[in-house]
């Protein structure tokens, strides 16, 4: 049976009526089927996009015989029209049959007349019922048991899965209708169906609209037991309204780099993350643009999968350049799959597209440009009209990485101490036709201290500071060890009272502890750790080597290489080169 979700069906509603009701909502196509529609009608509350309400359907059906009866209806219903089967708890299936499932699975009504065959007339009398939110079978979006309370009891089972062509609607599928009953010898034929399931159930959202105002088409077919052709019926149209009435307000996030993937021509790993709340208009498309230090690694271009393998679950592995990630309140489970890099006909770079898998699988597919011959332009159109908690999306680095690094990620140029901030230009739109624009900056992984030293005479009485500082994305300082040049000696017995460490404090004198001649540890920080660390060695802490004296001798100064240790409060252990300017 056809559904006509015309106010604001949604995922279970529209399967329910449709499904049960299949044969109702479909008009025979052919003069020689038996099976007809003489009324149908399916109505909202309210027709507000995305709103829970009661949605309800009556459909009304004829024979030309007394013996056919409907036995598959299949509902194609429009997207966006959904329901949420994680609202509430699942009924079992043999607690469904032996109409015991519990209280709190019920989410709507129904609603029969049943004729039995026989001399005529036919006698159509009304019994009411009862819709559960029945437990899923595998490969199943949903499903709906339906219990019509006649003399005896007609269970009607509804199960819809999600299509994979693109739109991402729902079909519903009602199959082996019965047209027996028990203890009755004559043939079952169904002269009226109506169902209401409930906006919310339990006090949960149960059904939610279509979060676009656009034209919402569903279609669909039934099938009877002796016409077993394929019979249409007539499409089924509404617009929802009010969608600027819709919040949308995605959120965005972006990280980059691991450590020793930072630098100059390395290749990086990159992770997105966006996240909507709960009754948010969906999102129909997104941008990034990505920060001028980023350019596409065309040598990860060697494996590609076609348009054809993608479609045949059948990429090579060498594809493969991340994976994906994606929940949802009306998904029990999430999303999970990989990404594959993808040659589009009539694209010069690759396509990246996340392959979720699970019980509604989806597949995104993000097209990438370059802006000027400089920038690389992510975009994303589209997009199904599903509701997302989250969705995940993470590029591998390394030697196969997708991108490279024009420039460090962590150090503006030349600099030690400097650094770089990285930001994406982010776009999104609606599904209710809103938009938003921002531009968030891009949390850089794996960087090290920011490191910055002065040598002061360095001829006759050194004096060295060092300041270690830790970079806005990474963890807090735990331990620093500071290894001098060659030209430079640690005085043991005067580094107790010529050395000194300081964090938001001063550290005690036994948190540093030297090592060797050139090596001087610094511990004790805060229990959380310090954001930055200043050293500073004098009063003959430190000595010059007459090496370093001659080379001074007659120059105003030299230059030294220092090389800094610090350890994170993660026990990531970073290593920082530092020129020093050993002055007179």
């Amino acid at each position: 049976m056809t559904a006509r979700p015309t106010p604001r069906a949604f995922r279970i509603a529209t399967i329910v009526v449709v499904c049960a009701a299949a044969a109702a909502a479909l008009a025979p196509a052919s003069a020689l089927a038996s099976l007809h529609v003489t009324a149908f009608s399916l109505t909202v509350a309210d027709p507000q996009a995305g709103a829970s309400v009661n949605a309800s359907s009556s459909t009304s059906l004829s024979y030309d015989n007394l013996t056919e009866d409907v036995k598959k209806t299949i509902g194609h219903f429009a997207p966006g029209l959904l329901a949420n089967p994680e609202a509430v708890p699942h009924c079992p299936e043999a607690m469904y049959l032996a109409d015991a499932c519990p209280a709190d699975t019920f989410i709507g009504t129904s609603e029969a007349d049943v004729s039995i065959a026989g001399a005529p007339p036919l006698t159509s009398p009304t019994a009411t019922g009862r819709i559960y939110n029945e437990e899923l079978l595998a490969g199943e979006a949903g499903r709906l048991g339906i219990i019509i309370d006649s003399t005896p009891k007609i269970f009607l089972t509804a199960p819809f899965y999600v299509r994979s062509d693109g739109d991402y609607g729902l079909d519903g599928v009602l199959d082996n209708i019965p047209r027996t009953l028990a203890g009755v010898v004559e043939p079952v034929q169904i002269a009226r169906l109506s169902f209401t399931l409930f906006g919310t159930a339990q006090g949960r959202n149960f059904t939610r609209g279509p979060t676009s105002c656009s034209l919402k088409v569903s279609t669909g077919e039934a099938f009877g037991y002796e016409d077993t052709g394929a019979v249409s019926g007539p499409s089924s149209s509404y617009t929802p309204t009010g969608c600027e009435k819709l919040p949308f307000k995605p959120t965005f996030a972006m990280s980059i780099g691991s450590q020793g993937t930072t630098g100059f021509n390395d290749h990086p790993p990159l992770s997105v993350t966006v996240t909507q709340q709960p009754g948010e208009a969906g999102v129909l498309g997104n941008g990034v643009t990505l920060p001028l230090e980023l350019t596409p690694n065309t040598a990860a271009f060697q494996t590609v999968c076609s348009e054809a393998q993608l479609a045949a679950g059948a990429c090579p592995a060498g594809a493969r350049v991340g994976g994906s990630h994606a929940t949802s309140p009306f998904l029990a489970t999430p999303l999970n799959g990989p990404v594959w890099l993808v040659q589009k006909t009539g694209s010069v770079l690759p396509a990246l597209v996340a392959d979720l898998q699970g019980r509604v699988p989806v597949k995104i597919n993000i097209e990438n440009t370059i802006l000027g011959g400089r920038q690389i332009k992510a975009t994303v159109a589209n997009v199904p009209d599903l509701p997302i908690g989250s969705f995940s999306l993470a590029l591998d680095g390394g030697p196969k990485g997708v991108l490279l690094n024009k420039k460090d990620l962590c150090f503006a140029d030349g600099s030690s101490s400097r650094f770089r901030s990285l930001a994406a230009g982010v776009t999104f739109s609606g599904q209710n036709g809103a938009t938003t624009a921002s531009t968030p900056g891009i949390d850089v992984e794996g960087c090290g201290q920011g490191v910055s030293a002065s040598l002061k005479r360095a001829r006759s009485k050194p004096r060295l500071r060092v300041t270690v500082e830790r970079h806005p994305d990474a963890e807090k300082i735990a331990q620093v060890e500071l290894v001098l040049p060659r030209e430079l000696r640690l005085v043991k017995r005067k580094v107790r009272k010529g050395a000194s460490a300081n964090t938001s404090a001063s550290l005690p004198r036994s948190a540093m502890k030297v090592r060797s001649a050139r090596r001087l540890r610094i511990s004790e920080m805060p229990r959380q750790g310090a954001s930055k660390v200043v050293v500073k060695l004098r009063r003959g802490a430190l000595r010059s080597t007459a090496k370093l004296r001659r080379a001074l001798h007659g120059k105003r100064s030299k230059r030294l290489r220092l090389k800094i240790v610090a350890t994170d409060t993660a026990g990531k252990r970073f290593t920082t080169r530092v020129s020093v300017r050993a002055r007179r």
